[in-house]
């Protein structure tokens, strides 16, 4: 008798890893499907913002590589989704990022769409457009790419987007296919999924008209047309 056999076990079935498509770094035009506040593991609220590239040989992305991932090893997960901390009076002096990441989130869909004012509703931004901007991000020697922060669509008409350099991370929870680990505290207890069918814009159209929001009362609030120098800014900070 052979001892040195390699014995059955329980589980065992051959399988092959499969690569997921990724996302080219740069600037793309999108439209906000939906949008949902969530309530962080360490007790703050979030903004939860999903996307989907609405122009170019790259639209439809995100529900396309939802719908790849079902044949994978992990449950599908839809990767154009931003999430944004919600800023709180509570807030330490050293998490003022936390404050300019939301104002420049929100700074970045009014000035993308003439006559919205955001009315503290995340149901309002559905439909919106809005642009992202597309980063590597290297986890344990894997690099894929990932949406790191919403920018003005003026920067990518005008010339003036710059792509955000690499981001290493020690831990990551964005991705589901590439190594499991354990989620931090950055991350989210509720989760978003397209819907049914997919998204598709409408044909020959491009992005769908922009609804006016009105003012919120009691203080009208004036939508900015241009953002701040500092909106160049690619610090690699949890958000």
């Amino acid at each position: 008798m052979n001892t040195n056999e390699i014995r059955p076990f329980n589980g065992f079935k051959p399988m092959q890893e499969q690569n997921r498509e990724q996302l080219p770094v740069g600037g793309y035009v999108c439209q906000i499907i939906n949008a949902q506040d969530e309530m962080r593991q360490d007790g703050n609220q979030q903004l939860a913002v999903m996307v989907e590239i609405a122009e170019g040989p790259y639209a439809n992305f995100f529900h396309r590589d939802y719908e790849a991932q079902k044949n994978g090893l992990y449950s599908p997960k839809y990767h154009g989704i931003v999430r944004i901390i919600c800023p709180n009076d509570r807030m330490r002096q050293d998490e003022s990022w936390i404050i300019d990441r939301f104002n420049l989130s929100i700074g970045a869909i009014m000035a993308s769409n003439d006559g919205y004012v955001w009315d503290w509703k995340p149901t309002s931004l559905k439909g919106l457009r809005i642009g992202i901007s597309v980063r590597e991000n290297e986890y344990r020697g894997t690099v894929f790419t990932e949406i790191g922060k919403l920018i003005p669509l003026s920067m990518l008409q005008d010339g003036t987007f710059r792509p955000m350099r690499r981001r290493i991370s020690q831990e990551s929870n964005i991705v589901q296919g590439y190594p499991p680990v354990q989620q931090r505290q950055y991350g989210y207890q509720q989760q978003m999924t397209p819907r049914a069918g997919g998204y598709s814009l409408p044909q020959g159209q491009g992005i769908p008209p922009v609804p006016v929001m009105a003012a919120p009362d009691p203080e009208p609030v004036t939508a900015h047309a241009t953002l701040p120098a500092a909106y160049t800014d690619d610090k690699d900070i949890p958000f």
